[in-house]
């Protein structure tokens, strides 16, 4: 068999053991216990055969960034995956989180401008093909061990994977890969729950001009935040810095009956700027009017800002206990997440 035949069978027997893995873990987010810690095991166990009998045909180590984005492109040409294909590729993600870092963020350009150069030939030949890469990195030991799945856009299936380890010891001091606040991050996480909190029949929904997931902005970049209502309300907008302090954007902002279901422009722009790490916008709607809340003066980063008085964490939540006045109060919430780093 050809060294780029065997390349293909191995990566296709990657793919279908990520693809069983990830049929394990849905099984055990279910039901907890359903899954087969046995299976995962030998799951493992083969995905290392695999990598191994791959990695002797590549025969060529990885020492840096560099290095690893163009045997990333290697391997999904020897998958077939070469010319007349337009990619979209997200920022990596750290570990089983869904944050992402300065080096995920710089990975994913590279292997962007990377993928755009080896197809540059193909341009113009026929229609294009939508493919979306996806991927997450995790220390293992003394490497940075980078898991990547392809997958068709139209038709959502996994048509392509790739791994390589790359050691920590190479990575540029400027691309830290762990996320800035991740511990506070989590802590947060886990007070706001998985996302939307809805209560009656009000839905807000936040996202931003540059997407809604996988958001990484560099210092100085700016964007643009848009909201909807399906109702008219009062929105109050919160940011929540790196640092886990709480900044009130705006306390009241009306959603008039002209502007239900639509998307609408928060009228400020915004800009990123110290402190960096995961942060987030949480969106509260009513349809009342909200109490405002007690805001003081700090400085972060030479920036000032007035944040909210109350720094306990769940101060993140205290509006859930609202109840309904009248039958008429209804409140919902919203949370976008993002990445922010230095340039």
């Amino acid at each position: 068999m050809r060294e780029g035949d065997a390349l293909k069978a191995y990566y296709a027997a990657r793919l279908a053991v990520a693809e069983a893995a990830s049929h394990e873990a849905v099984a055990r987010a279910i039901a907890p216990g359903a899954g087969d810690s046995a299976a995962d095991a030998d799951l493992a166990d083969l995905a290392r055969q695999i990598d191994e009998r791959a990695g002797v045909l590549l025969r060529k180590p990885v020492s840096s960034l560099h290095e690893a984005v163009a045997a990333t492109v290697l391997q999904l040409q020897r998958q077939g995956l070469g010319g007349g294909i337009r990619w979209v590729v997200a920022p990596l993600t750290y570990g089983s989180t869904a944050f992402s870092s300065a080096l995920g963020r710089q990975f994913a350009q590279d292997l962007d401008v990377a993928l755009a150069a080896a197809g540059a030939e193909a341009a113009g030949r026929g229609d294009l093909i939508d493919l979306a890469i996806k991927g997450a990195y995790l220390e293992a030991g003394e490497a940075l061990r980078i898991n990547l799945i392809v997958r068709d856009v139209p038709a959502g299936r996994a048509v392509a994977s790739a791994e390589v380890s790359l050691p920590r010891s190479p990575a540029p001091a400027e691309l830290p890969f762990v996320p800035q606040n991740l511990a506070q991050a989590l802590q947060d996480q886990k007070i706001l729950g998985a996302g939307e909190y809805l209560t009656g029949d009000l839905r807000v929904e936040v996202s931003t001009d540059r997407g809604r997931t996988g958001l990484v902005l560099a210092d100085r970049e700016q964007f643009k935040l848009l909201l909807r209502v399906n109702k008219p309300a009062y929105v109050r907008l919160i940011y929540i810095l790196a640092n886990g302090y709480r900044v009130p954007l705006e306390q009241g902002y009306s959603v008039d009956a002209s502007k239900v279901n639509q998307l609408v422009e928060f009228p400020s722009g915004f800009e990123v700027a110290a402190p960096f790490g995961v942060e987030r916008f949480q969106v509260v709607a009513s349809t009342e009017p909200q109490q405002p809340l007690a805001t003081r003066k700090a400085s972060f980063g030479g920036e000032q800002y007035d944040v909210v008085a109350d720094a306990a964490p769940e101060a993140l939540v205290k509006h859930r206990g609202v109840k309904r006045v009248q039958g008429k109060a209804e409140t919902a919430e919203a949370v976008l997440t993002l990445t922010t780093v230095p340039r």
